[in-house]
C-alpha cells in the first residue's frame, strides 16, 4: 500500500507543477513574454498580470487540475480501503476457522517460514476464496473452499505449501498408493475419488497418468491367450480417462461398470446440479475446457467422449474381488472371471452411502441421495447432513412450493460446507423457508417422525414424510479388501503421489 501511496503522491505533483506551467504560459502570452516588476515575485515563480479572457483560462485550467488531483487521491483513498476490507474479511475468515475445522478432504498447509508473500498462489488458485494474503503472507482463510486443484502448490516459488489430507483431529481412510497409483497389490491402480480426488480434472488426469505407467511397464511384454492386458473398473470420470488413454496408447483394455449407465458419482447428483470442473486434456479426444456445468451437460461429455473414441463399456459387471494367479490378475465378477495384466480401479464411493445407524433406516421414506427436488413439492422434509450435499439438497426442497424443510446436522457448524452454501442457508433460514436444527443427533425413525436429540438428552420429534439421509460415503473397504490393497488413515500427513499436472 505504501508503494502504491508513494506513486500516487508523485503523480499529484507532477499534475500541480504542469498546472503552474500552463498558467505561467497563458500570462507570459498576454505580457508578450516579459517578466513583471520583482516585487510581483511569488514563492513559485514570477506573478503576471493577465487579462480577463487569460484570467478566465487559468481559473479553468486551476479548477480542472484540482478536480483531477482530488480524484486521484479519491482513488488512492478506495484503494487503500478496498485493501483493508480484504484484509478484514481475510481476518473473519481466520477467526472463524478456530471454530470450523479443516476439511478431510485434499487442502493446503502453508509453511510460514518459508512463505515469501508473492502472491502466487493467491493469484493461481481458481476458486479465488480459498486463500489470502495478510500482513504479506499467504493464509488458508476458507479451507471448505478448496477443492484440489492443487494449483496453488505449484505456483509457490518457494514450495511453502503442502497438499495434506485429513486433519489431526480427524482424519480420512484412503488406499495405499504410490506416485504412480499403484496400490500395495501390485498390478492394481487406484484412481480418482476412491484414492481421494473428488476433483473430477484432477480424478481424469490420476486415470491418464496410471495408464501412462502401465503402458510403460507393459512395452514389449507379449499378453497371454484370454487375457485382457487393461481392466477398467469404473465408467466414471477416472475410469473412462483411463479407457481412452489406454485406446490412445494402443493397449486393448475392457472398461466395466456396475451400474446401468456411465457417470460414477456424478450421475447421482440432484438433476441440474452445478458442476466445478477445471480445463483438462483427454487422449485421444482433445482438451475439454469445460469450468462450471450441470450434472446432464457433463455426463453428455463422456458420452461424446466416448463415441469420439469408440471407447465402449461393459454396463451392468459387478467386480467382487481380485486375486493373483502368478503374474496375472484374476478379477471375480457376477458375470465369471476376467484374467488381466492390470486393473484399474476406478469406481468411486457411490455404492456406500453411510447409514443413520438406528432402527427405521431401511425404511421406504429413508433416502440416500436426492435426484429430483421437484418431486417432493408440498411434502414435510427432513435432510440429515452437515456437508455440501446436504445443504444443497436442503436447499432445493425448500425452494418447492408447500415443502416444510427441516435441516439437522450433528455437529454444531457445518464445517464440512463451502462458505457460499453456508451463507445460502443462513439467508434461508431468516427468510423462514428452512428451519436449521445444529447439534442434533437421530434417536428414533418411524413412517410419521423422525425423533432428533441433543448431547444434553433434549428430544423433539420431527414430522416427517421422508428422511434424506446425506451423510456422506465410506470407502468400499471389503471390496478393497477382496482385491488385496491396503488402507491407510491420514491425519494431515502430505499426500504421497505427486499431483496430475496439466
Amino acid at each position: 500500500m505504501r508503494a502504491s501511496n508513494t506513486e500516487g503522491h508523485r503523480q499529484v505533483c507532477r499534475l500541480t507543477d504542469f498546472s503552474l506551467r500552463a498558467i505561467r504560459a497563458i500570462c507570459r502570452r498576454q505580457s508578450g513574454g516579459e517578466e513583471s516588476d520583482p516585487k510581483h515575485r511569488g514563492h513559485r515563480g514570477n506573478f503576471i498580470r493577465c487579462g480577463n479572457n487569460e484570467r478566465h483560462e487559468m481559473r479553468l485550467i486551476i479548477a480542472v487540475h484540482i478536480g483531477l488531483a482530488m480524484l486521484m487521491v479519491a482513488a488512492m483513498l478506495f484503494d487503500a480501503l478496498r485493501r483493508r476490507r480484504k484484509e478484514l474479511r481475510a481476518r473473519t475468515s481466520l477467526s472463524a476457522l478456530r471454530h470450523i475445522e479443516a476439511p478431510p478432504t485434499l487442502h493446503p498447509v502453508i509453511d510460514p517460514t518459508r512463505c515469501i508473500g508473492s502472491g502466487a498462489c493467491v493469484a493461481e488458485c481458481p476458486e479465488k476464496k480459498p486463500l489470502v494474503m495478510l500482513n504479506g503472507r499467504a493464509f488458508l482463510a476458507d479451507a471448505t473452499g478448496c477443492i484440489g486443484h492443487g494449483a496453488c502448490a505449484a505456483a509457490c516459488p518457494e514450495g511453502a505449501i503442502s497438499l495434506v489430507f485429513g486433519t489431526s483431529r480427524r482424519g480420512v481412510d484412503l488406499p495405499t498408493v504410490s506416485p504412480r497409483f499403484e496400490s500395495s497389490a501390485p498390478g492394481v491402480f487406484v484412481v480418482g475419488e476412491l484414492g481421494g480426488m473428488g476433483l473430477i480434472a484432477n480424478a481424469v488426469r490420476q486415470g491418464v497418468q496410471a495408464v501412462d505407467a502401465i503402458a510403460a511397464e507393459l512395452d514389449g511384454v507379449r499378453c497371454p491367450d484370454g487375457v485382457v492386458p487393461v481392466l477398467v473398473v469404473g465408467a466414471g470420470p477416472a475410469g473412462i480417462a483411463a479407457g481412452v488413454a489406454a485406446k490412445a496408447k494402443g493397449l486393448r483394455a475392457r472398461l466395466v461398470e456396475q451400474q446401468g449407465d456411465l457417470g460414477g458419482t456424478v450421475r447421482s447428483y440432484p438433476r441440474a446440479k452445478v458442476v466445478m470442473t477445471h480445463p483438462v486434456e483427454l487422449p485421444g479426444y482433445g482438451r475439454v475446457r469445460l469450468r462450471r456445468t450441470t450434472k446432464e451437460a457433463l455426463i453428455e461429455l463422456w458420452r461424446s467422449v466416448l463415441d469420439h473414441t469408440g471407447v465402449e463399456p461393459e454396463f451392468g459387471v459387478r467386480v467382487d474381488g481380485i486375486a493373483r494367479e502368478g503374474d496375472l490378475l484374476r478379477v471375480d465378477t457376477d458375470r465369471g472371471p476376467i484374467r488381466a495384466m492390470k486393473v484399474v480401479l476406478a469406481v468411486g464411493r457411490r455404492g456406500r452411502p453411510r447409514r443413520i445407524g438406528v432402527e427405521g433406516e431401511h425404511l421406504a421414506a429413508v433416502r440416500y441421495a436426492l435426484d429430483d427436488a421437484a418431486l417432493h413439492g408440498g411434502r414435510r422434509c427432513v435432510v440429515l447432513g452437515g456437508g455440501d450435499s446436504a445443504l444443497e439438497a436442503a436447499l432445493a426442497l425448500s425452494a418447492q412450493p408447500g415443502t416444510v424443510v427441516t435441516l439437522a446436522h450433528r455437529g454444531n457448524a457445518f464445517a464440512r460446507a463451502k462458505s457460499e452454501n453456508r451463507e445460502r442457508v443462513e439467508a434461508a433460514e431468516r427468510h423462514g423457508s428452512l428451519r436449521v436444527l445444529l447439534g442434533r443427533s437421530v434417536s428414533a425413525l418411524d413412517g410419521a417422525t423422525i425423533t432428533l436429540r441433543t448431547a444434553e438428552g433434549e428430544a423433539e420429534a420431527v414430522a416427517a414424510d421422508e428422511v434424506f439421509a446425506l451423510l456422506g460415503n465410506e470407502l468400499p473397504t471389503e471390496l478393497l479388501e477382496r482385491c488385496g490393497v491396503s488402507v491407510r488413515t491420514w491425519r494431515g500427513e502430505v499426500y504421497a503421489p505427486a499431483m496430475p499436472e496439466d
